[in-house]
């Protein structure tokens, strides 16, 4: 799926409290006519991308920030006890909705060599907005995130810490799918192919990772860390890689998605409900 490390654009204090792609399932997805690869997973090389059986189920990256943006309203006046919305809410819910559309994912390591080139190994990460809330606050806010006005406007999207059971059901079958792939003996053999590819190239292979990525050095510089990235992402490419991994993750992705399709087609429809009633509230409060 359209991912930015698995994280996407939600307040941090919203993540650190909870912690301590979106299209219609029978459709195709389409980006700009820019679909290279079309098989079981969608693999973008414009934005580097993968999008996989699931998320069609789940909320694009257009739809995570709208939900998040409401939900980062709902917060605000929840701290600060008010009918109304604050300036400081609708600040913040701009600031979300202002982020720039999350991209590139390394699911299985670094692969599209000329997408790193081009623009860097690091992935857009959504807003990490800081706060400026008192201990006061930040105890109130514990609370608040555990409100059901709030929980319902959680995101439907993979990585996303919430009190909402419905999308961690969502979360739980995207991660045990993938947790499937790494483990997978296909897989593995992949692994071990691109692990000769880098070492044909004076690379050292990570043995720490689930997927024997390139090594890194503590010490690397941003240039020799672009280098690397760009040295596994070339053998990834090579080895079509991705691809194949991609197809793997999604070979287990469709046999939870066979076994219950009727509440996949019905969480759809409730992330839908999530987005319009998200889309009120900002047009309410003169976010949008």
């Amino acid at each position: 799926m359209k991912q930015s490390s698995m994280m996407p654009v939600l307040a941090a204090i919203v993540t650190l409290l909870v912690s301590g792609c979106s299209t219609d399932p029978s459709s195709d997805y389409v980006q700009d006519g820019s679909i290279l690869v079309e098989s079981n997973a969608s693999i973008d090389l414009l934005s580097a991308t993968i999008i996989l059986p699931l998320d069609r189920y789940g909320m694009d990256d257009h739809e995570v920030r709208l939900v998040s943006a409401a939900q980062d309203l709902a917060l605000m006046a929840c701290v600060n006890e008010e009918g109304g919305m604050s300036g400081a809410g609708v600040s913040g819910a701009q600031e979300i909705l202002a982020e720039p559309e999350s991209f590139a994912n390394w699911l299985y390591g670094y692969w599209d060599a000329t997408f790193i080139s081009a623009n860097g190994w690091e992935t857009s990460s959504g807003v990490q907005r800081s706060s400026d809330m008192n201990e006061t606050d930040l105890v109130k806010a514990k609370e608040c995130v555990k409100v059901q006005s709030y929980i319902d406007l959680s995101p439907i999207y993979p990585g996303v810490a919430s009190y909402d059971s419905v999308a961690d059901q969502f979360q739980s079958a995207w991660s045990e799918a993938y947790s499937a792939t790494i483990s997978d003996p296909e897989f593995l053999a992949l692994v071990d192919e691109r692990s000769a590819c880098l070492q044909s190239e004076g690379y050292q292979v990570s043995n720490t990772g689930s997927f024997d990525g390139v090594t890194i050095l503590k010490d690397a510089t941003d240039e020799e860390i672009l280098q690397a990235a760009i040295a596994e992402a070339t053998c990834s490419d090579k080895l079509n890689f991705t691809e194949q991994a991609a197809d793997i993750n999604a070979g287990y992705q469709q046999k939870y998605i066979d076994t219950h399709q009727a509440e996949l087609t019905a969480l759809r429809q409730l992330a839908d409900e999530r987005v319009n009633r998200a889309t009120q509230i900002l047009r309410d409060a003169g976010v949008m």
